[in-house]
This record gives C-alpha cells, sequence and structure tokens, in this order.
C-alpha cells in the first residue's frame, strides 16, 4: 500500500484513501504532550521532525468518511493526559460529536463489541459526566465530575460544579 518513494503527504492521502474504502480505522495521534514538553528528548526530536506530516495526516483523516478510533499504543504519555487528545482531535478537524463518537461507539465496532459504546439495557456501560456540554466546547472533558462503572459510582459529583 505505501511504499519506500512515498512521500509523508502522498502517504497520507493514500492512506486516507485506502481507509475510507475499506472500512478500516484509524486511530490518531496527538501532538500534546510534545507542545507541553513531556516527551523524551528522543521522542520529541522524532515527533517535532514529522510533526507537520502528522497534522496533514490528521486534517486528511478528519476530512474523510474514515472511522476514527480513539486511542494510542505509544505508551509515552501519562494516562491522566488522554482526555486532551479530544481537544487535538477537535483541533485537527474533527467536529466534537465525531471525537465522542470515536472513543465510544466507534471503538466498540473496532473490537467487535455490541456490549459497550452505548447506554442500552445489558450493555457494559460507564458514564461519565461533566458540567458543561463537550459538544460545544470538548475542553469541558478534562473536567470530570461524575464516573458510574457497571453500575456503581466511583466518583461522587462535586458541590457547586
Amino acid at each position: 500500500m505505501i511504499s519506500a518513494s512515498d512521500t509523508p503527504r502522498s502517504a497520507a492521502a493514500r492512506l486516507t484513501a485506502a481507509f475510507r474504502s475499506s472500512g478500516r480505522y484509524s486511530v490518531v495521534f496527538y501532538l500534546q504532550a510534545l507542545h507541553e514538553g513531556r516527551l523524551t528528548p528522543y521522542t520529541a526530536a522524532k515527533i517535532e521532525r514529522d510533526a507537520e506530516q502528522i497534522l496533514d495526516a490528521q486534517r486528511r483523516i478528519a476530512a474523510s468518511k474514515a472511522k476514527i478510533a480513539y486511542g494510542t499504543d505509544c505508551g509515552m504519555f501519562p494516562f491522566s493526559h488522554g482526555n486532551l487528545e479530544f481537544q487535538a482531535m477537535v483541533k485537527a478537524g474533527l467536529d466534537p460529536a465525531r471525537v465522542l463518537r470515536a472513543a465510544t461507539g466507534t471503538v466498540a465496532e473496532l473490537l467487535g463489541r455490541s456490549d459497550i459504546g452505548v447506554l442500552a439495557p445489558g450493555a457494559f456501560a460507564d458514564i461519565v459526566a461533566m458540567p458543561g456540554d463537550p459538544i460545544t466546547d470538548i475542553a469541558t472533558t478534562t473536567t470530570v465530575d461524575f464516573v458510574m462503572i457497571a453500575g456503581l459510582l466511583k466518583r461522587q459529583p462535586q458541590p457547586g460544579l
């Protein structure tokens, strides 16, 4: 599919077309940690070198009908910073509703699971609530107020929020 003679831009264009036509999924990578200086020098240099091509690829994928799943396999970021990827995905051109679907229904579909990613009787639904509307401001996802996992309250609503 991609050859050694491809430039990053031509590779991104070919990958986007392949995702769109084959029903494959893309798991986008975010650059927030680079900008915050939280990467090792080696990793930072590598990502910095390719940052414009990464952003271009993200924009092309965002503009396509490709299925996008939330997540990463990079292992370089603290788990608690994962919600910053939502903001990076919106910055790359995805609308907030598509970003939230990427972390719920689309990732469930990718995993071949119909019992997660939905709020429905018999499903394994985790509920995350926040003060605000993530559809109008995706940064709201960084202020989680309430979490319910498997029907058990794991984090109480905070007074005044």
